[in-house]
């Protein structure tokens, strides 16, 4: 078990460790768990990952809560300078669609078979090489890699209304079957959850998990089916780099889709101010850069 501070400082100076965390996290509101959270510093400046060495930079400077965990926000920004940039709707780039499988460790098998269900739901739908699965520890995440959604389609519908009904619509095609494998499996806290929201934080690759034993994995959508969960052990981890492959565009035809049914996002957000939105044509420049 990785419990003691020095070994989670030994786990996290692998150099494999924090060059995934960094490039998963680059432009993504940070926090970091341990006994308690911090998501700024003392100053009051949003917590942000840019490069490999800020990981363990991170770990020691808050080494007063006893750091484990790192945790980002599904949404991307074009600025993480101040606390208003994560209130400025302008200043968004995209959120990662993700779908947030939550079930008893035990009956992991019945996770994998729901996971294998919003896969199919979603090459139905002509979504295949944008996909990319997650073992959390407990359950597993379903993310789509968020430049499967064009710029144009982010400035048409808006970011988090385009992924939180990408996520609805799948959701709605699988609760027949959802119900099933509860009940084939005896997997009764079995979920799928919607959690694309303002601000909301996600599990980032290869960061270890809050509380068990276990790294955050990263699988291709053709290794499902031989998934077990001893790949998460934190001293011989099997991780896929594969999550940032994507097809330009893949998404968009299941967002209109989405959008036309569902709707946005339906709760209330609350905004500091409105910037001006960026041209089609900065967002497209600002997008390929980070490719």
């Amino acid at each position: 078990m990785i419990s003691s501070d020095n070994q989670i400082l030994e786990y996290y100076s692998n150099e494999e460790v924090r060059i995934e965390i960094a490039d998963f996290c680059r432009k993504r509101w940070v926090a970091l768990f341990g006994k308690g959270v911090v998501r700024y510093n003392e100053k009051g400046v949003l917590l942000k990952i840019e490069k490999p060495s800020q990981v363990t930079k991170l770990l020691e400077h808050f080494s007063s809560i006893k750091p484990r965990s790192f945790y980002a926000t599904s949404a991307q920004y074009l600025n993480l300078s101040r606390r208003e940039d994560i209130e400025d709707e302008g200043n968004l780039i995209s959120y990662t669609p993700y779908w947030d499988i939550d079930n008893d460790p035990k009956k992991w098998r019945a996770t994998v078979e729901i996971v294998r269900e919003i896969l199919d739901h979603l090459e139905r739908e002509g979504i295949s090489d944008s996909v990319y699965v997650m073992w959390t520890g407990r359950g597993m995440h379903v993310n789509l890699n968020h430049r499967s959604i064009s710029p144009e389609i982010v400035r048409k519908f808006g970011a988090l209304d385009a992924a939180w009904a990408i996520v609805e619509y799948i959701r709605g095609k699988i609760t027949g079957k959802l119900h099933d494998i509860r009940k084939r499996y005896e997997a009764f806290e079995l979920r799928v959850d919607n959690e694309i929201k303002p601000k909301n934080l996600f599990s980032v690759p290869l960061s270890l998990h809050r509380r068990v034993n276990s790294v955050i994995i990263c699988l291709r959508p053709e290794d499902i089916d031989y998934f077990n969960p001893s790949w998460s052990d934190p001293n011989s981890f099997k991780h896929s780099k594969d999550w940032r492959k994507f097809s330009v565009g893949e998404a968009n035809s299941l967002v209109r889709k989405a959008i036309q049914i569902y709707g946005g996002y339906p709760y209330p957000r609350r905004t500091v101010y409105r910037r001006k939105e960026p041209s089609v044509e900065d967002m497209i420049r600002r997008w390929l850069r980070e490719k």
